[in-house]
Order: C-alpha cells, then sequence, then structure tokens
C-alpha cells in the first residue's frame, strides 16, 4: 500500500455489557516474546468406530456428558444444506484441520464451498524452528522460511480434503502477537514487530502493518464479499491467546458486516483446539462451560448459553482428516500425538448466537476499537 495514504478504518459499535472482567488488564500487560505455539496435552480418547455422519444440535447443560447416549441421539439435528458456503477462520495451519475438517468434508459432500482464512501462518513456534537448526538459535531467516514451509503444507493438506489453493486466503498476521493486536496495537502509531520474524507488514499482496484494525478491516472485507451461510472460528474460551482473540476479532467483523448487509445472518459456530480434557474426556464441556474469553472471566456469562453442536465423521471422513493432518510434517514431527488425538468419531462446535456477537464489546477498553483508526502509512 503506498506510504502516503492515510487509512481510515471505521470500527464498529454494540450495545455495551456490565460483564466485565481481567482480560484487558493483562493486554495492558502484554509481552511481546511469549511462547507463540503452546500445545496442552489431553488425555488419550477410547476412539469408537461410527458409521454414516449427522449433525446434532446438544444443549449445555453443564454435566459434563457430551450426547454420547439416548440423550444425544434425541438431540436436535442441524446439517448443512446442499450449495452452503462455509468460512473456517484458522489462526494457524492446521487448526482448520484440527478442528473442522470433517465439517468441510460434509459441506463439500452436500456440493457447497469451502473458503479456509489463516490468520498467521505459524512462523513464531520457537520450539519447532529451534529443533530444526541443529543445536543453533533461529534467526529471523529460520522463522520466515518456517512460515512457508507451513503455509505450503496447508494448502497439501486442503487438497487431501477436495478443497483447492485458490480457496484458501493468508493474512500473514504475526504468529503469538494476536492479543497484542487486540491490545496495545490496536491503532498503535507503529505496528507490532514480531519477535520471531522481525516483521512488521503481512508478505500478503496488500502488505497490511501490523495492528489489529487492519486484521479486523482483512475480515470485514472477506465476509462482505463472499457473505457465508456458515462460519466456524476459534471459540472464544480457547486457552490459547491467538485463538481466543482470533475469535475476537472473527465476532467483531461479523457484528460489523451484519450492520452493513442486513440480510447477512450467518451460522457462527466456534471450535476448541487448546482446552483441558478436549477432545478426549467428557468433563471438557463442563470445564468450559465455567471459562469466558482466554479461560478469564470476562463474558463467562454470555458463553455459558452457547448450546453444542456435534458432527460425527464416518469412517472415511476420519481416513481423510488423517491424510490430511500428515501433511503437516513440520507440526508431526514435534507434537505428533496431540495431532491424532483429533482424528476422532466427531468434532464439536459451540454455536454463537446473536448475543454472543456482542462479545468484543465487554472489554473494558471496547470503545478504542470503537472509534475509527487513523493511521499514517
Amino acid at each position: 500500500m503506498p506510504h502516503h495514504l492515510v487509512l481510515i478504518l471505521a470500527c464498529c459499535s454494540f450495545l455495551g455489557s456490565s460483564d466485565v472482567g481481567p482480560l484487558t488488564q493483562r493486554l495492558r500487560a502484554f509481552r511481546p516474546v511469549e511462547l507463540a505455539e503452546r500445545s496442552i496435552s489431553p488425555v488419550l480418547p477410547k476412539q469408537a468406530r461410527m458409521e454414516g455422519r449427522r449433525l446434532e444440535l446438544v444443549a449445555n447443560t453443564g454435566s459434563g456428558t457430551v450426547g454420547s447416549g439416548d440423550a444425544g441421539r434425541d438431540a436436535a439435528r442441524w446439517s448443512p444444506p446442499p450449495g452452503s458456503k462455509l468460512l473456517v477462520v484458522s489462526p494457524h495451519p492446521d487448526d482448520e484441520t484440527l478442528a473442522a475438517a470433517g465439517l468441510m468434508q460434509a459441506v463439500l459432500r452436500e456440493r457447497g464451498s469451502v473458503r479456509v482464512v489463516f490468520v498467521t501462518n505459524g512462523d513464531g513456534y520457537a520450539e519447532a524452528v529451534a529443533a530444526r537448526t541443529d543445536g543453533q538459535k533461529p534467526t529471523a531467516t529460520d522463522f520466515r522460511r518456517y512460515g512457508r514451509q507451513r503455509q505450503s503444507e496447508a494448502m497439501d493438506a486442503q487438497l487431501e480434503l477436495g478443497i483447492p489453493p485458490s480457496w484458501l486466503k493468508f493474512l500473514g498476521f504475526p504468529d503469538g502477537g494476536i492479543e497484542a493486536l487486540w491490545g496495545p496495537y490496536w491503532c498503535s502509531a507503529e505496528p507490532y514487530v514480531s519477535p520471531f520474524t522481525e516483521q512488521r507488514r503481512a508478505l500478503a499482496e496488500d502488505g497490511r502493518e501490523y495492528r489489529g484494525a487492519e486484521l479486523k478491516q482483512q475480515l470485514v472485507d472477506f465476509l462482505r464479499a463472499w457473505q457465508p451461510e456458515v462460519i466456524a472460528i476459534p471459540d472464544p474460551r480457547d486457552l490459547h491467546r491467538d485463538h481466543c482473540t482470533a475469535g475476537l476479532f472473527a465476532l467483531m467483523a461479523i457484528g460489523e458486516v451484519t450492520k452493513q448487509v442486513p440480510a447477512f445472518r450467518p451460522h457462527v459456530f466456534g471450535y476448541l483446539v487448546h482446552s483441558p480434557d478436549y477432545p478426549g474426556e467428557p468433563r471438557w464441556r463442563e470445564n468450559v462451560s465455567r471459562q469466558g474469553v482466554c479461560g478469564e472471566r470476562t463474558g463467562v456469562t454470555l458463553l455459558g448459553k452457547t448450546e453444542w453442536l456435534r458432527v460425527e465423521l464416518n469412517d472415511s471422513e476420519q481416513r481423510g482428516k488423517a491424510r490430511a493432518l500428515q501433511r503437516y510434517t513440520t507440526q508431526m514431527q514435534v507434537m505428533r500425538g496431540f495431532l491424532e488425538h483429533f482424528v476422532r468419531p466427531e468434532e464439536w462446535f459451540s454455536r454463537l448466537q446473536e448475543e454472543q456477537w456482542r462479545l468484543p464489546t465487554l472489554m473494558t477498553d471496547a470503545g478504542v476499537r470503537a472509534a475509527p483508526c487513523k493511521v499514517v502509512l
């Protein structure tokens, strides 16, 4: 983008809420050099073979059950209508496959179309990059090379699911820095600089600088242009800071587009990747029901109202998901067990209703993001 242009980004404004918590205070004290990719070791699941596929909407009772008995069978079912358009927002390459490979296959089977937006290239996974440099301290070049490889792996993985590269969009925002963009770097005079790649702007075509307002606008532009009927985003209760704040960015963008395009009323589903006992143990739902944004107290009451959607994968779909994950060779080298836990007979999604779309307004500094952002580039 030419350096002499003045960028004005109009941010959305929602109704306020008294359901606030300490997340904003943590953002103000944010330290940018944090571990970008953190894995939480789940409990090994007991795999059960299931034939066929169906989507079930299950009320979140907080009982810790996952609808595996008669209650789950009797729950209301949702399935993608023929020709539906699904957007998956993925914080890093591999999250989309871990969380939604079954859902993507279901939409494609119904002759629908899928788009995947990757927020980052996953180029800040320090331990993984260090493991590839023979004990030498990784350089910015090493991290950038690693990000390009993960981007290539994402294209190969999606091909395994029947999704061509032209259906993928890589935004290139900083791995490990999405929380900072939501907070102090929302509309800062100087952009965020990745402590890993040393970049201050995305390598995508338009080269947006690392600011939260820029990321939000990218999502707004994509949603307004494509207008998907179904959107799968990181659940705001995920414990990985890139994931939960990427979910907030997506909700903010959805809210803004619904104001601009009144007919735009998508189904919005949240997915978990990093959460205690998920996906292997039934008590994960009870744990999540007590959590707010990023595992803290912000939004806990509002999010506690969510229902859970289950998509069941048959044997063929599980094999497709496994093949796609195998394409992520960089991740298989360092956390194979974690990835393979997600190859199972079901995927779970929270159903985020319109009242939950206003989660971004629960932050005490929401007014900063509601005001226009004027930055001289």
